[in-house]
């Protein structure tokens, strides 16, 4: 019984946010989502956010007042480094997700929680589609714990006179917690492709092994092990 009770305990483990490892970089905390900053690539490492149903509250409109990010006292990009690069800038946690006051829709907006992104895989191809599904799953579970950011190596391309990195690919992973735990990972190219967001879903190893970021470190280590190294979207 005594078994049984931790076993509970630990499944049904919850966290407002995730704080994700493995990583060196200044984390900003704001109140709908905190990250990693990434100064080399004047990118972040990660974007963290828990979302309930109960957060989704249509008050506001989009502000678009993107922004550097007063917070970062390092290398970061500016608004220049987008300005005719070719790229959008794309949205790491989701403006959409944040109509519940305008501070939270503007804070959406600071350039710390943006990447370079591929103008169509941003706004109608597989991310796009991707935000869709993650909008559905918060609707769906209550509630939801996700991690995006990008996909950065060596030979990227880059932008602007601040040099921002164009990341190859751009990741999102999603946390269920409660009694049956589960998790899932996409790694969504960075390019223009015509494949259905699913087909790029993976475990959350793979999303680790290919960012070496620990996403999910307040979790027992059983419970981390089982959930990350298999993914199945009909739990989703």
């Amino acid at each position: 019984m005594l078994v049984l009770l931790v076993l509970q305990a630990l499944t049904s483990f919850a966290f407002e946010r995730t704080h994700p490892d493995g990583k060196s970089g200044p984390v900003v905390e704001r109140e709908g989502y905190q990250l990693q900053y990434n100064a080399e690539c004047k990118l972040p490492f990660w974007v963290s956010y828990n979302m309930k149903d109960s957060d989704l509250v249509p008050n506001v409109s989009r502000t678009d007042d993107f922004r550097p990010d007063s917070e970062i006292k390092v290398s970061q990009a500016a608004l220049i480094d987008y300005k005719n690069s070719g790229y959008d800038r794309g949205h790491m946690a989701r403006a959409g997700l944040f109509t519940k006051s305008k501070k939270l829709m503007s804070e959406s907006f600071i350039l710390s929680n943006i990447v370079p992104q591929d103008s169509y895989m941003n706004q109608s191809g597989a991310w796009r589609r991707l935000e869709d599904f993650e909008l559905e799953m918060i609707k769906k579970k209550k509630e939801v714990n996700i991690v995006s950011g990008p996909v950065v190596g060596p030979n990227d391309q880059h932008i602007g006179p601040n040099a921002v990195c164009v990341p190859e690919f751009v990741y999102k992973v999603l946390y269920q917690g409660g009694e049956n735990p589960a998790a899932i990972g996409f790694l969504i190219p960075n390019y223009r492709t015509d494949q259905k967001f699913t087909a790029y879903a993976v475990s959350v190893d793979e999303v680790e092994a290919a960012t070496g970021v620990d996403f999910f470190p307040e979790l027992s280590d059983a419970i981390e092990s089982r959930i990350e190294k298999d993914f199945d979207l009909g739990n989703w």
